[in-house]
């Protein structure tokens, strides 16, 4: 492993912005593919790597993918994996512009105000600050690093084409011409070898393209040792967005699907290089270092409320739809009763996100519309219980929001003699499905000549939305207003959902072989971690951030219909990818450098471990898996 080249790539892949939700994001995933274009082995084979583009993405993001065939007849392949964004850099205040600089940021963080920790981390030479130094951008250096090295090393003298075969390579384009004789050419738009789906139709399957390479050696000079040592090849795989929406992730699940579908291989292992942090609550947590396998998921309770709007002057007329949001904050906000624990692991408790009424003009009446939602992590999801609990919650909160109304009124007329006027409102709660049921037959009475159902009408909805550039948590809740204006009922009411994302938690099976056989490879790195570099690897049941991992797999007994069915916007403005998760499986851990303070100004990580020593750790973990 040449760890020289890994820091230069690493330094290099930092000085590109890459921020997560913007068109910097293109820059990072360009960068990624000149290194690999400037690999011998992919000079050789540029079929060999493609684009994978974010379906209908406005601002043109895409996934990179590069496959290493160390063994044209091994039956396997281990993912490499990684995300390619970042987290803006407000927090760097007027040092904004150094956050991409580790060296001229180094001469300057100080001046920020750092903690106690993190000046003595700075004092001590050794940690690197930064946007991205943790997250992640030494773990796609890492993942190119490991391709020149198994690709420049035998025990794998790589296969480079001295037989004559006729291979099947995944092929697309970002825009395709139809010759009429059912063939495609790319257009100049696509760099040429580097596939990617059709932006003509970003529903339809990748396509295949037989290409016949006549036999060459390669110009690196890597000879071909055609028994080959190795019994399975190398995918690696940098992905968009995972700090928003993990679009990336999303878009890489059928390229992946049928990569190994056509290809006949099967996905081996997962490997994210995912930085860890310590725990608080650990003891050893300046020594000990961390494997997590599975992974805690996330989801995010969603909640629109209607109000009963008045004049200002009959206020006990109203109901404040900001009074049913702060009775349902006062239940949900770090209530522990929906944490959860499992394998020893424990959730932070829910947070909320965002929480606002929707009135947008100056007036003297009150507003009729609030929302809010809420940060749930999760790593024994039961989406009905859960549905059923924050049901609920909500009509809790409901009777509680008409009892202190009524409070409050009594309360005015004892201390004035004056009875005022009120109304008498009862509590209404529906799920997001039932209030979306209520609206296709109130929208169909209100259209009966349309031709155009209540689905048709929310398209075109969304699409004006997207050319807003409007996030999805925003059009999730212009959805619910929608829906809610389309109910039978103009009484005050609840609706009760979830916004997307949704992460689904990744429980380790005991039962599954291919796991067992990760585990067993996991277990010997980590006693080759003891041995050599007294590092204390230690493996953990979940990888408690949100990451990629999430979209590993669902096993075909997962029921997340009910969640699904309450997921704001799936099919509009969110598609979950539940059929290709339950068709693609692959054992999945993480293994990652060591950081801090993910996400802020004192960003950084350690230089031993993450540059030292994990790179020996992969080059170790890897030889298991692919032997």
């Amino acid at each position: 492993m040449n760890k020289d080249r890994l820091y230069q790539d690493f330094m290099q892949l930092l000085h590109v912005p890459g921020i997560s939700g913007t068109r910097s994001e293109v820059l990072t995933a360009e960068k990624v593919l000149s290194l690999l274009e400037e690999m011998p082995y992919f000079q050789s084979h540029p079929a060999q790597l493609w684009r994978i583009p974010v379906p209908d993405d406005p601002l043109g993001r895409f996934d990179v993918a590069a496959y290493l065939e160390l063994n044209p007849r091994a039956k396997k392949c281990v993912i490499l994996s990684g995300h390619m964004d970042v987290v803006g850099v407000e927090e760097y205040g007027h040092l904004a512009k150094l956050a991409f600089d580790p060296e001229a940021l180094r001469e300057r963080i100080a001046e920020l105000p750092l903690s106690d920790e993190a000046r003595r981390d700075l004092e001590s030479g050794a940690w690197i600050f930064g946007r991205g130094t943790a997250d992640m951008k030494l773990g796609l250096a890492l993942g190119l690093e490991l391709l020149r090295h198994f690709s420049e090393h035998s025990r794998g003298k790589i296969q480079s084409d001295i037989r004559e075969s006729t291979h099947s390579v995944l092929q697309g384009s970002l825009y395709s011409e139809d010759h009429g004789d059912g063939k495609t050419a790319a257009q100049p738009t696509v760099q040429p070898g580097i596939p990617a789906r059709t932006q003509a139709d970003p529903g339809t399957d990748f396509y295949l393209e037989e290409k016949t390479n006549p036999p060459e050696v390669s110009p690196s000079g890597l000879s071909c040792d055609p028994g080959g040592n190795y019994q399975a090849n190398i995918l690696f795989l940098a992905v968009a967005s995972e700090e928003t929406n993990s679009e990336g992730m999303r878009a890489a699940l059928p390229f992946l699907r049928q990569f190994f579908e056509e290809k006949q291989l099967q996905p081996s292992a997962f490997l994210l290089s995912e930085c860890f942090e310590y725990r608080e609550e650990d003891p050893d947590r300046e020594t000990a270092r961390y494997i997590h396998v599975g992974a805690s998921g996330k989801v995010m309770p969603a909640f629109f409320f209607v109000g009963a709007p008045a004049h200002v002057k009959e206020p006990f007329l109203s109901l404040d739809p900001n009074l049913l949001a702060v009775e349902v904050y006062r239940r949900l906000q770090l209530n522990p009763a929906f944490s959860q624990s499992r394998d020893g692991e424990l959730t932070p408790p829910p947070v909320c996100l965002k929480m606002q009424d929707l009135k947008e003009l100056y007036s003297v009446s009150t507003p009729l519309f609030a929302a809010s939602y809420f940060n749930l992590v999760t790593v024994d999801l039961d989406t009905e219980a859960l549905l059923q609990e924050l049901l609920q919650l909500a009509r809790e909160s409901f009777v509680s929001a008409l009892k202190q109304l009524q409070e409050q009124a009594e309360a005015y007329t004892g201390r004035f003699g004056v009875k005022v006027a009120s109304s008498r409102m009862v509590p209404l709660v529906k799920s997001w499905d039932e209030a979306y049921a209520e609206a296709e037959k109130t929208y169909q009475l209100r259209h009966p000549r349309a031709a155009d159902k209540l689905d048709l009408y929310l398209r075109e909805k969304v699409c004006c939305w997207k050319e807003e550039g409007m996030e999805i948590q925003a059009m999730g809740l212009r959805l619910m207003r929608e829906i809610a204006e389309l109910q039978a009922e103009s009484l005050p009411m609840m609706i009760v959902g979830f916004l997307p994302p949704y992460y689904p938690d990744i429980r380790p099976e005991p039962s599954d072989p291919a796991l067992a056989e990760l585990l067993a490879a996991v277990r010997k790195t980590m006693d080759f971690a003891r041995q050599k570099f007294s590092a204390d690897l230690r493996l953990k049941k979940y990888y408690m951030g949100i990451s990629d991992m999430c979209y590993t797999g669902l096993s075909q007994s997962r029921d997340v219909q009910p969640l699904l069915d309450n997921l704001v916007g799936e099919g509009l403005i969110y598609d979950f990818p539940a059929a290709d998760l339950k068709k693609f499986h692959v054992p999945a851990i993480d293994l990652g450098g060591f950081g801090k303070d993910f996400h802020k100004a004192s960003e950084r990580l350690e230089k031993h471990y993450s540059l030292d020593i994990l790179p020996e750790l992969y080059v170790h973990l890897l030889e298991q898996l692919l032997s």
